[in-house]
This record gives C-alpha cells, sequence and structure tokens, in this order.
C-alpha cells in the first residue's frame, strides 16, 4: 500500500500539503508539530515515506509561515492608530514600484513595495514591509506618469487607509478576503509635486525603456481611428491593460474570451515556439536552442514585469525547456505538476489566487481530457484535426473551470466553444504581428505600418467576435454559487470517471454522476429562490455609496441604488449581485436609483443584465447624465419600463 501511494508524484504530494496550511487557521507551531508527528510515523514504514513526509512538513510550514505574515500585515499593524483616525495627516512613505504607473479618467494609480515609513516630515524613518496602492490625482500626474516605472525608487506623503473589506451575505471571510487582495494600504497623493522619483537599477531602467518604446511603437503604426487596437495589442505584448474600455473587457469577459488579452501560458508558448523555430534555421542543436529559448522567455518576463499570470507562465516555462536542456523526458503532466509546485512554492498564496485556478485548472483539464475527446470526435466525426484538437481542448478547459466559473464569477457559458476558433487564432496574429511591428519600427516604417493594419484587423476579428452573444445571450447564463461540496463531488466524478474509463458499466455510471454534478453547478439547482416570511431591510456594504435591498412577504424585491464607484471595479457584479444571491433574490422586481452618481448607480448595468427588473425608477431625472442616458438606453433595448 505504501508504494502505491508513493507511486504518486510527489509535487501532489507537496502542493496538497500546503493547501490546508494556507486555508485552515492553524498556527505555524502547529504546522510544525503535526510535521515532526507525521514524519517520525512515517519513518517507521520507509526512509522514502519519511522523505517525503519531511517535505511535505517543510512546505506545509512554509505556508502556514507566509499565511501568518500576509494576515499581521506590518504596514498596516504598525500605522494602526493612523488608519483609525479619519483626522490624520498624510503619512510619509519610501519604496519600490512595483509596475509602472496607470490611470483613468480620473487619476493615475501607482502600487510600489513600502521599505519605510515616517509619520511626519521631520522624523526618523522607520523600516517596515508592505504593499501600497495609491491614486495621484491632477493635471500634473498625468503629465509625470511615464516617470514612474517599475523599480524605480519613490518618496510621497499620503492619506491612507485599510483596503475594503466586504461584509456582506455571501461574502467571502475577512480573512480569505485580506489574504487575496495583496496590498495592505490604499490611499491617495495630494499632487505629483509631491512624489520624489529616484532611477531604479539598470536592468529595470532598461526594462522601462523597452516598454515605453513597445507602447510609443503601437500607437503610432496601428490606424488612428481604431484606439482599441492599440490598447489590445499593448495588452497582448507587456500586459499594460490600462487602456482596454471597459465595455470591451466586460464583453469579452462574458464571452469567456478575455483570457487571450492577458499574458499567460498561451503568449509564453507562442513565443517559445517562435523562439524555437527560428533558432532551428541556423542550429540544429536541440539542447542549445532550448538555452537560448529560455533566456529569451526569462528576459522577455522580465521586461513584461512580475504579475502573478506572468510568473506562473515563467515558471512553466523555465520548468519545460530546463529539462529539455538536460536532455530528461517526462511525461506531461508531471511537468505541469512540477510547474505548479515551483509556483505554489515560490508563493503559498497561490493556492488561493483566483488566476492560478484558471490557468492551472484549465491545463490540467486540457492534459487529462483533451486526448479522449480527441479520440471520441475523430470517430465519429471526419473534420480537420486541428480543428479538433481545438474543440477537444476548449471542451476540456471549460468542463474543468465550470465549477469555478460559477462560484467565483457567477457566470458560465459556452460560446468559448465556438468563440475560440477565432479568438486563438486572431490573439496569436496579434502577438506575432506585434512583436514585428515593435521590431521594424525604427528600422522600416511602411513594414511596421503593414504589421500594424494586420493587428487591427485581427484584434478586430477577436473583439467582434463577442458579438455573437448580442445574437444569442443564451450562450452565456448568470448562476448563483453552489456550495463547496458540489464543486468537490464534481471533480471527484471526473477523476474517477477516468479512472474507469476501460470499464463500460462504471464509466457510464461516473459518467451520469458528473453530468448530474455539472448541471447543479452550472444551473444553480441547489439556490432555490426564497423569499421573506415577512418585510426584511438588508443594506449592503459598498464601500461609499448605497445599495438596499427590500424584499416584501409577497415575494416581490426592490433594489434601492447598486453602489459603484470610478475603475473598472464592477460593484455591482462582484459585491451586490452575490449578496442578492445569497439572500434567496432571483429577480429584482424594481430597481429605484435615487441620482445619477457614480456610488450609487455604478452598478445598476450588471443588475438590469442579470436580474431582469420589471421596472426602473429614476429618483432625481437628470436628461443630460451620461450614466442614466446609458442605462436608458441598455433599459430600452431590454424592454423595461
Amino acid at each position: 500500500m505504501t508504494a502505491g501511494v508513493l507511486a504518486l508524484p510527489v509535487p501532489l504530494y507537496l502542493v496538497t500539503a500546503m493547501t490546508p496550511a494556507v486555508l485552515l487557521p492553524v498556527p505555524v507551531w502547529g504546522v510544525a508539530a503535526l510535521g515532526s508527528a507525521a514524519t517520525g510515523l512515517a519513518a517507521l514504514r520507509s526512509w522514502r515515506a519519511a522523505a517525503v513526509s519531511c517535505l511535505c512538513a517543510v512546505c506545509a510550514l512554509h505556508a502556514a509561515h507566509v499565511r501568518q505574515a500576509a494576515l499581521t500585515a506590518p504596514l498596516a499593524t504598525a500605522l494602526d492608530a493612523i488608519l483609525d483616525d479619519r483626522q490624520a495627516p498624510p503619512v510619509w512613505l519610501r519604496g519600490r514600484l512595483l509596475d509602472d504607473a496607470n490611470g483613468d479618467a480620473e487619476s493615475v494609480r501607482i502600487s510600489f513595495e513600502v521599505e519605510a515609513y515616517r509619520v511626519d516630515g521631520g522624523a526618523p524613518w522607520i523600516a517596515t514591509r508592505g504593499r501600497a496602492q495609491l491614486a495621484i490625482g491632477g493635471r500634473e500626474a498625468f503629465a509625470q506618469a511615464s516617470q514612474w516605472t517599475r523599480g524605480r525608487r519613490i518618496t510621497l506623503p499620503a492619506l491612507i487607509k485599510r483596503p475594503q473589506i466586504w461584509r456582506n451575505p455571501g461574502s467571502s471571510s475577512p480573512n480569505w478576503q485580506q489574504l487575496r487582495r495583496g496590498v495592505d494600504v490604499i490611499g491617495s497623493v495630494k499632487s505629483a509635486a509631491l512624489v520624489d522619483v529616484v532611477p531604479g537599477a539598470p536592468w529595470a531602467e532598461w526594462g522601462a525603456r523597452v516598454r515605453a518604446h513597445v507602447r510609443a511603437a503601437v500607437r503610432a503604426y496601428t490606424p488612428a481611428d481604431q484606439a482599441t487596437t492599440a490598447s489590445v495589442v499593448i495588452a497582448i505584448l507587456i500586459g499594460d491593460r490600462s487602456g482596454l474600455d471597459d465595455e470591451v473587457v466586460r464583453r469579452l469577459q462574458m464571452a469567456g474570451t478575455y483570457h487571450v488579452i492577458a499574458i499567460s501560458g498561451g503568449n509564453i508558448a507562442l513565443l517559445s515556439v517562435a523562439s524555437l523555430a527560428l533558432l532551428r534555421l541556423v542550429s540544429r542543436r536541440a539542447r542549445l536552442n532550448a538555452a537560448l529559448t529560455l533566456v529569451v522567455v526569462v528576459a522577455y518576463c522580465g521586461v513584461v514585469g512580475d504579475q502573478a499570470s506572468v510568473a506562473r507562465a515563467e515558471a512553466a516555462a523555465v520548468v519545460v525547456l530546463g529539462l529539455q536542456v538536460v536532455g530528461w523526458c517526462a511525461p506531461p503532466l508531471r511537468i505541469f505538476l512540477a510547474a505548479a509546485l515551483a509556483v505554489a512554492v515560490a508563493d503559498p498564496l497561490t493556492i488561493i489566487d483566483i488566476g492560478a485556478w484558471l490557468s492551472f485548472g484549465a491545463t490540467a483539464g486540457i492534459l487529462v481530457m483533451a486526448t479522449p475527446i480527441t479520440r471520441a470526435v475523430e470517430t465519429r466525426v471526419g473534420v480537420w484535426p486541428a480543428a479538433v484538437a481545438l474543440f477537444a481542448a476548449t471542451l476540456a478547459a471549460e468542463l474543468a473551470l465550470a465549477p469555478v466559473s460559477a462560484s467565483v464569477f457567477g457566470r458560465v457559458g459556452v460560446a468559448g466553444l465556438v468563440l475560440n476558433f477565432i479568438a486563438i487564432p486572431a490573439m496569436a496574429l496579434t502577438q506575432f504581428c506585434g512583436m514585428a511591428l515593435v521590431c521594424l519600427a525604427p528600422l522600416w516604417p511602411a513594414a511596421a505600418h503593414g504589421c500594424g493594419l494586420a493587428s487591427a484587423w485581427a484584434t478586430t476579428a477577436l473583439v467582434r467576435s463577442a458579438d455573437l452573444l448580442l445574437w444569442a445571450p443564451w450562450l452565456s447564463w448568470q448562476t448563483p454559487p453552489v456550495a463547496a461540496a458540489w464543486s468537490a463531488i464534481y471533480y471527484l466524478s471526473l477523476a474517477t470517471l477516468a479512472w474507469a474509463a476501460t470499464r463500460r458499466v462504471r464509466r457510464m455510471a461516473w459518467l451520469s454522476w458528473s453530468l448530474s454534478a455539472l448541471v447543479i453547478v452550472t444551473g444553480g439547482v441547489a439556490w432555490p429562490a426564497s423569499s421573506a416570511a415577512s418585510l426584511r431591510v438588508t443594506m449592503l456594504d459598498v464601500g461609499q455609496g448605497q445599495a438596499i435591498a427590500v424584499q416584501f412577504p409577497t415575494g416581490q424585491t426592490l433594489l434601492v441604488d447598486a453602489g459603484g464607484g470610478g475603475g473598472s471595479f464592477d460593484v455591482g457584479a462582484r459585491v451586490v449581485e452575490p449578496a442578492l444571491w445569497a439572500l434567496g433574490i432571483r429577480r429584482v422586481d424594481w430597481l429605484a436609483i435615487t441620482h445619477g452618481d457614480a456610488d450609487h448607480a455604478g452598478g445598476a448595468p450588471s443588475v438590469l443584465r442579470d436580474f431582469h427588473p420589471r421596472e426602473i425608477w429614476e429618483g432625481i431625472p437628470v436628461p443630460r447624465d451620461r450614466r442614466m442616458q446609458m442605462l436608458r438606453a441598455d433599459a430600452q433595448s431590454s424592454g423595461v419600463v
């Protein structure tokens, strides 16, 4: 029995051991004690079992330490008194920028690692650590934003506060939210003139110049009348999505193709394949080509930044290319587990990162299910093998991510099965044309213009493909989150189905279980609508703003305002709607908007789209208000009074 257990991949054990250390409130000393006891018991069986148990204990101890450090937040703990005082003066912060500044119509946002602070200009600096995210307003901020690049050190005075913790029905626990957010304090800076900037290391300055060249070249050589083209190309090349229109982002998210815009495994894989193909024209030495491609990938990821999706893709590429360099051959699933382990050890909080769930879940689904699906389709339908492979990979990823999409985003769909045939080739063409444009811009402007036109065509196809949902909205639907138990049953059924693939009777039984669990997960069968026995009024926590849910004994519901605010964070979809689901509300009969301010009407479009109110009441009609004009247009197109 021990030999059979140890036959499983060791990375699977290590990641499994880290998961409860991140999720459960067990102190570090408790994890150490449990790990020591487990190692001692394993040593009674064999030295291999003891070695694996010891590695699991070390990984779990590391994960528990990272969890405790994230919850204690040294920066926020040191500034407790100031964070609780609404009249507190600005605090001076000093640290290193984590990314290039990006902004919206109102302000410029910066994110940096804080290294020291002081409570006033004359006090000594106190060393600390933590992350801060600040907004800098005024025209001067937009003029100086190009100076605030990743790697540079800044000093500034800021009005700070703790990040918002949502306390609504259906919200995650405060600890869970704190672990996920990755920021210790947020705030604002009065003026860009108060920000002192010091150049960073030479490689950081070089990377900033490369990113600036990419932005300038793409904007110069793509059609001026297609602003979306430049934004999409820049997002695909260097991961800067600040220029994307919120409506474009929402449409791609609903269509299930937004993942192609974020730099992830697909982009790094295309870069690696292109590099290997070009190097093969010069050299036939496979190991040398893999080593050079590894250098290219690491340099590219260093220029792009240390976003979580980039780090995950880089770790996977380093593992795959590194094995090719040393000449080791391993099954793809074991390589995937090794990459997942490398990412989890580097940052154990990856285990609860939704982006990691999507990336690794899709990859695992493709590795496990794509080949059986391809064989099943090829035996029944004689079509182009590449099309079958793409369909099988898409279907496998959708099946693997269905519970995640339903539980986290409250939306599932099958549009991706069709749209990926357009989105993925369009993304690949955009990436290759964008890279060629950037390289040719200073050498051959005419060719750069040609690459810009090709990029415009590809991005137009990518964005317009989401219009399919306008013609067939039933391809994507809203669903309430289900209990974690049903997701576990679904994944267990899929795993058992793979195990029983050669046994026809067992296979049909577990296939039925899997389909039943899939229907419950994606259809919200486990969450029936409920009505209050008496009048119930729930004032939802939406930060600054208002959202009040009124449930009448007759079963009807009134929602007064829907929260909201500036930026791309949709309070309506991410905060208000989960609370309505948790209250048992399946439809809003009346949506009352007291006035058109962002913190009252900003979440209304999402509620209108997903909860289909019969009537919308406008408290203070302001015919020229842009936000209310858009809401009226959406209501009219939906047939709402």
